[in-house]
């Protein structure tokens, strides 16, 4: 299965950071487009839980921008095996909270 996390954004640093963090996680990264509005495309290793983790930094970053959290797009897309078709779901954080873990059996 191909997959791609495309995030759009106004802010540089949220761009800047998400891309990074996604190198970090041995993503391959994808140069703009010309003329294509602020993104980073990230290419997502197969089999991965990469999503989750790149999802949270892209609200860690925005956050630390000081931008709207409904502002950074998050455009994932999947082409299973032989599919003719791309599915892809446009994704805005609508609430995020940084919470202790609990901590069972305490």
């Amino acid at each position: 299965m191909t997959g791609h996390l495309t995030v759009e954004s106004r802010h540089p640093f949220v761009l800047t950071a998400v891309e990074d963090f996604a190198r970090g996680l041995g993503c391959t990264i994808e140069a703009p487009r010309e003329g294509a509005a602020a993104a980073v495309r990230i290419t997502l290793p197969e089999s991965s839980d990469h999503v989750l983790e790149l999802m949270t930094h892209v609200a860690l970053s925005a956050t630390r921008a000081g931008a709207d959290l409904d502002e950074p797009v998050c455009r994932v897309s999947f082409q299973p095996g032989s599919a003719a078709s791309v599915v892809t779901l446009g994704l805005r954080i609508a609430e995020f909270d940084i919470d202790a873990a609990s901590r069972a059996g305490l």
